[in-house]
């Protein structure tokens, strides 16, 4: 089990987000242990790299997803 911690903020790169810009809305998109935070009109195109755990985790959850 994993041990709960804040979730990491991405932007539509993958790249991780440290501080939002002030003034920019963006669309939040909670992934489950990370969240994409994406500017108008940007895709979430790239997935970051996560730990082998998370990432076994989020893989099954959209398999189940597409099975429904």
């Amino acid at each position: 089990m994993l041990k709960e911690q804040e979730k990491q903020i991405f932007d539509g790169l993958g790249r991780p987000i440290k501080t939002l810009a002030k003034g920019v809305r963006y669309k939040m998109v909670d992934h489950g242990y990370y969240t994409t935070a994406l500017k108008p009109g940007e895709p979430d195109a790239i997935r970051p790299v996560l730990p082998d755990e998370e990432q076994r985790y989020l893989d099954a959850k959209l398999k189940l997803k597409r099975m429904q």
